[in-house]
C-alpha cells in the first residue's frame, strides 16, 4: 500500500490523482484480503472486475463523509455535495458509505453505528443449545440504500 503514493505521483499514472485516496486504499485492502484467503486455501482465485460490471467503491473513513439530512445531500471527497433520495431515515452516526452503479443509476449505501438501549437475551433450549424459534426476532440492518440523482 505504500506504493500507492508513488503510483499517484508518477508520470505514467496521472489519472490516479483524480480519484480520492481512501477508496483506492480500500480497494487494495480488499484485493490483499482476497489473495490472502486464496493462498490460505479458504477461497478460489480472486476474479477481477470488468469495466461496467458491479461498479462500486467505498469511503471507509467517517471523518470524510458529511451527511446533510435536511437538504438530502451527502458530501464525498473529490465529488463534493451529491443529492440523494432519502428512502429511510438515517439513524445513528455515519460510519462509512458505499457507492454502487445498478441499472444505470448510482446508489449510496450508508452504514451507521447506533446503540440500542435494550439488551438482547434469548432463551435457549438446553437439549439442543439453540434459541427457541418463537423468541427469534428478525435482524434489522443499519445500512440503507439511497438513489443518487
Amino acid at each position: 500500500m505504500n506504493c500507492l503514493t508513488e503510483w499517484r505521483h508518477s508520470a505514467g499514472t496521472p489519472w490516479l490523482k483524480d480519484a480520492p485516496v481512501h477508496p483506492q486504499r480500500q480497494a487494495l485492502k480488499d484485493l490483499d484480503r482476497a489473495f490472502v484467503n486464496f493462498f490460505e486455501k479458504r477461497t478460489a482465485f480472486p476474479r477481477f472486475r470488468r469495466k461496467g460490471m458491479s461498479e462500486s467503491f467505498r469511503y471507509p473513513d467517517a471523518k470524510q463523509i458529511r451527511l446533510d439530512r435536511e437538504n438530502g445531500r451527502i458530501f464525498l471527497p473529490k465529488l463534493g455535495y451529491v443529492r440523494y433520495h432519502n428512502s429511510r431515515t438515517v439513524l445513528g452516526k455515519v460510519h462509512s458509505a458505499a457507492i454502487s452503479l445498478r441499472a444505470g443509476k448510482w446508489f449510496v449505501s450508508i452504514l451507521t453505528k447506533r446503540y440500542s438501549p435494550e439488551s438482547v437475551c434469548l432463551p435457549v433450549d438446553v437439549d439442543s443449545f439453540r434459541p427457541k424459534a418463537s423468541q427469534i426476532t428478525p435482524f434489522r440492518s443499519s445500512t440503507s440504500l439511497r438513489s443518487i440523482y
